[in-house]
């Protein structure tokens, strides 16, 4: 028998209170889930087979369970990313800034031109229009639209 099904079955009488006043679908069906396997006389692989969940389910979600003792731990986790490894720096985005405070009539190319001279930092205009964007520096009604007779 898994040592893991042992300790559940010792874990989820406790959390029943819990559980009467849980509405959310996807922590029920893991729970219910979770139940049946823990409390079927068959292994961890044939109980799961039959309650049609597989294995790695069980220990994923029997495992979290196990740590945090809560079914708040049966709610799935948000996949986004806690921060952007490819965002421009806090020290550049400062710099941007004050040049465009300074002298609010430059633009993305020449803000990009003092970076390079003033603080020797490498930045392009694309990005450094982005970042004026971010700080909200350009408006939509600011922006100017390419003239279709010019072209």
């Amino acid at each position: 028998m898994s040592k893991l099904k042992d300790q559940l079955k010792v874990i989820l009488p406790t959390l029943s209170k819990e559980a009467n006043h849980n509405r959310e679908p996807e922590v029920k069906f893991r729970l219910y889930a979770l139940k049946a396997v823990v409390e079927s006389k068959k292994s961890v692989k044939q109980a799961c087979e039959s309650r049609g969940v597989s294995t790695d389910f069980f220990y994923e979600w029997g495992g979290r369970l196990l740590r945090r003792r809560s079914l708040s731990s049966l709610k799935s986790r948000s996949k986004k990313p806690r921060h952007s490894p490819n965002q421009t720096g806090r020290r550049v985005e400062k710099r941007i800034r004050r040049l465009r405070v300074a002298e609010p009539a430059h633009g993305p190319e020449r803000i990009s031109f003092y970076l390079k001279k003033l603080f020797n930092i490498t930045c392009s205009p694309s990005t450094v229009y982005n970042v004026l964007r971010r700080l909200g520096f350009v408006d939509k009604a600011e922006r100017k639209t390419r003239d279709p007779r010019n072209t």
